[in-house]
């Protein structure tokens, strides 16, 4: 799955606070992240966004970290997060926090770069920010148009997702039936070839689930990527995968 990185660019947040430090003994209480930490009912569309991408609820440090947070600002000397009382939290690569930051933002574009080529990478590197604004999340990269061809690691001959194309990417998160989704995404489409026929989509939902088997469903909504003024009206089309358990720790 790692082009679910591209959906949520601060998935290098949560690999960062799953292996940031040795956890506090029963006689220390946590270390703040913050110096006024904001009560965990405060929630923001980022951490509902990492879930919705991860299928997993986010670590208690996490948690912390992300709490009425609605901008994430990357640069080359490290990170800053912005919250909604306008507070702010550096963590520059002189501290261990923004080194292991660093670190793991560089070694996932890297491993992007190997599987999609080079603009893979580029774009990674290039994220600039993720905003929120209500449910509302939006990405800017420096490299405002990417297009990733992929089609070389398809087996099928007949049915291949040949390339994606990056732009502006603009989402939201919601709750559906009490299930977290990923809908009216914009800046994410595709290209499909069926035979010899090329047909453009538009990424528009997603969603991550188990089932009663204990599997991991991945769910994408469809759309087709045209200029008609009909197309915000369309439903999109759902098509589901399984994910089999001895796959998933390569998958998340």
């Amino acid at each position: 799955m790692s082009i679910l990185c591209f959906l949520g660019p601060c998935s290098a947040v949560w690999a960062l606070n799953e292996n940031s430090s040795v956890a506090p003994s029963a006689q220390q209480p946590p270390p703040l992240l913050w110096p006024n930490e904001m009560p965990l009912a405060v929630k923001s569309p980022l951490l509902d966004l990492l879930q919705t991408i991860s299928g997993r609820k986010p670590e208690d440090k996490t948690m912390r970290l992300l709490s009425g947070v609605v901008e994430i600002h990357t640069t080359q000397t490290g990170v800053r997060f912005i919250r909604s009382d306008s507070e702010f939290l550096d963590w520059t690569s002189d501290t261990i926090s923004g080194a292991r930051f660093i670190n793991n933002w560089q070694d996932t574009a890297q491993q992007a770069g190997n599987f999609f080529g080079p603009e893979a990478a580029a774009f990674m590197m290039g994220l600039h920010s993720i905003k929120a604004k209500g449910t509302v999340v939006e990405v800017e990269d420096t490299m405002h148009d990417c297009l990733l061809r992929f089609a070389q690691h398809q087996k099928s001959k007949f049915l291949c997702l040949e390339s994606l194309r990056l732009k502006d990417i603009r989402l939201s998160v919601e709750r559906e039936r009490g299930q977290l989704w990923i809908k009216h995404v914009e800046g994410v489409e595709a290209s499909l070839r069926v035979g010899q026929l090329k047909i453009p989509l538009q990424l528009r939902e997603f969603s991550r689930k188990k089932n009663i088997n204990g599997q991991t469903v991945l769910t994408f909504g469809f759309i087709p990527s045209t200029f008609s003024p009909l197309r915000a009206l369309l439903e999109p089309y759902r098509v589901s995968f399984i994910v089999e358990n001895h796959h998933q720790e390569h998958s998340d």
